[in-house]
């Protein structure tokens, strides 16, 4: 799955736009659905950098956001069903 594909997979699951997660809005479901995104992002072996690059964000703010995911049980759970269904999709 390329990443566009990927952040519309969970735009569509987060009842939002692939703009809004691409986007800097800092409401609780877009911001979770943005980090939920990068951290995949990450564990599809994109480098820090390519994926800031990607969000027009720092490297930094992904590092956070992959840490977030990973600390957070409900969306770790979110972030492995959609690799899940990329890998199911490739």
């Amino acid at each position: 799955m390329k990443s566009q594909q990927i952040i519309d997979y969970i735009a569509n699951h987060r009842e939002c736009t692939a703009a809004d997660i691409l986007g800097i809005m800092r409401t609780q479901h877009i911001a979770d659905g943005r980090a939920i995104a990068q951290y995949v992002l990450r564990e599809q072996g994109w480098t820090w950098q390519r994926i800031a690059d990607r969000f027009d964000c720092h490297h930094s703010a992904v590092i956070h956001n992959w840490k977030k995911v990973d600390q957070i049980d409900s969306l770790k759970t979110q972030a492995a069903n959609i690799m899940i269904a990329i890998k199911g999709n490739a």
